[in-house]
């Protein structure tokens, strides 16, 4: 009996279901079928792509181009196909849209640091491309480690002879054609060493005096520093690392608000941004306002208000800031990552602004063999000896250490600067010549 009831029971609840279904089938049948209808569209899609997207005379293809160009590519693929086609337009999402290639035509001034960019990454449609920056930024670096009248028109000369090559489409040696193709930019840097050396150092081949007997000048307009007072350039390097780093997390800033990513921005580089600022305002403050930036290292430690130019210890100020940083990066990201990123924040404060001391470096470099050039008295009387002396030190500067100078310049860029916002991770487009092959009608 009690098997019996049990069938019974499954029995109806069969009949309950059927019952269900085709009141469902009756009120949603024909949606059902127009589901029906789209997969089946969907798999024949998907089929004759499989197939190398021809089947019989049906062609199916998907391609990227420019929103301007999209009219013409309709118009062509119209007049191929006789008016049977269907075009179908994707709208994708902000971060979708880095699966879609990326059209970048730079004017030809910028071509250059267009390449560098690119020899890094391609950018994407959701990040800013730091080219047009880098116009400004990388003469500067590279004039204020190469800058000198001399060596900076001798550049200047050899940037507008390659020039000259370029526009000739004269053939170079492949090894030299990435150099040829980069002229504009070895204008640019030429310009700002030469400028560079004018203004601020007043070095001629390195020597002193023959910039006073050329510009009628016993100092440069605006002395910054020389290889026996190099301490003001240090300072300069510093506070360009500040400034430059600032920019880059400021960019990061922008990037994640313009794509909705507020609350990533909030607790990523706003939070470095406000650690990193007050660092270098300190320090700064301690170089232009205490004229002592030595001291800033001394007063970490000092905790009486009345022997601080400040009313806050530095040091409480930055833990102080760093603790903040690190308890929203733990309550946002999780213990561990969040510790590990504000640790990570704080060590590359130190480390990237440390970086930017080469600039300080490689003037020294730059200055130093310049007066080496001259040590065989060229300055006082021609000799064989004293000729011989600054052609070598004018030809290693001119070569290795233009080299040297030029990837310092860049690596500045690419690992202190495009680190704190740029990804890259674009693919360059690529148009394909499809109008030329369905000029004529399909068969």
């Amino acid at each position: 009996m009690e098997l019996k009831q049990r069938l019974k029971k499954l029995e109806a609840e069969r009949r309950e279901i059927e019952s269900k279904l085709e009141d469902e089938v009756k009120n949603r049948g024909p949606e059902l079928y127009a589901y029906w209808e789209m997969l089946q569209n969907e798999l024949t899609f998907e089929k004759v792509k499989g197939m190398g997207g021809r089947a019989g005379r049906l062609r199916v293809f998907e391609a990227w181009t420019l929103r301007d160009k999209a009219s013409e590519v309709e118009e062509t693929i119209s007049r191929a196909s006789k008016g049977h086609y269907l075009l179908e337009e994707a709208k994708l999402q902000v971060y979708e849209e880095a699966e879609a290639p990326t059209f970048i035509s730079p004017p030809r001034y910028l071509s250059s640091y267009q390449s560098l960019v690119n020899a890094f990454g391609t950018p994407t449609s959701y990040e800013v491309n730091p080219a047009p920056m880098m116009l400004i930024t990388f003469p500067l670096f590279f004039g204020l480690m190469f800058g000198d009248v001399g060596h900076g028109l001798l550049l200047l000369i050899g940037a507008l002879y390659l020039m000259y090559l370029r526009s000739k489409r004269a053939k170079v040696p492949e090894f030299f054609e990435p150099i040829v193709q980069g002229s504009e930019m070895l204008l640019h840097c030429a310009i700002a060493a030469t400028i560079v050396g004018a203004v601020f150092y007043g070095t001629f081949f390195g020597s002193h005096k023959w910039y006073q007997l050329i510009f009628g000048l016993k100092e440069p307009p605006i002395p910054l520093a020389s290889l026996h007072k190099p301490i003001p350039m240090l300072k300069l390097s510093i506070f360009i690392a500040i400034f430059h780093i600032i920019s880059g997390l400021l960019l990061d800033m922008f990037i994640k608000i313009r794509n909705g990513e507020v609350k990533h921005a909030l607790v990523g580089p706003f939070t470095w941004l406000i650690f990193y600022s007050t660092v270098g305002m300190l320090f700064i403050y301690y170089s232009l306002v205490v004229k002592r930036a030595s001291r800033f290292i001394s007063d970490m430690f000092v905790f009486e208000a009345s022997k601080l130019p400040i009313p806050v210890p530095p040091l409480l100020l930055i833990l102080g800031l760093f603790a903040v940083m690190m308890v929203v990066r733990v309550k946002f990201e999780g213990p561990m990552e969040g510790f590990g990123s504000a640790l990570e924040a704080f060590v590359a404060t130190i480390s990237n602004t440390i970086s930017y001391a080469r600039i300080f470096a490689f003037f020294l470099v730059h200055h130093a063999i310049s007066e080496i050039g001259l040590l065989g008295g060229l300055e006082e009387g021609v000799t064989a000896m004293s000729v011989l002396t600054f052609v070598l030190a004018t030809f290693l500067i001119m070569s290795i250490e233009l080299l040297a100078t030029f990837l310092q310049a860049l690596r500045l860029h690419w690992v202190e600067w495009f680190l704190k916002f740029y990804e890259g991770a674009g693919k360059p487009f690529t148009p394909m010549a499809f109008i030329r092959r369905f000029t004529k009608p399909i068969q």
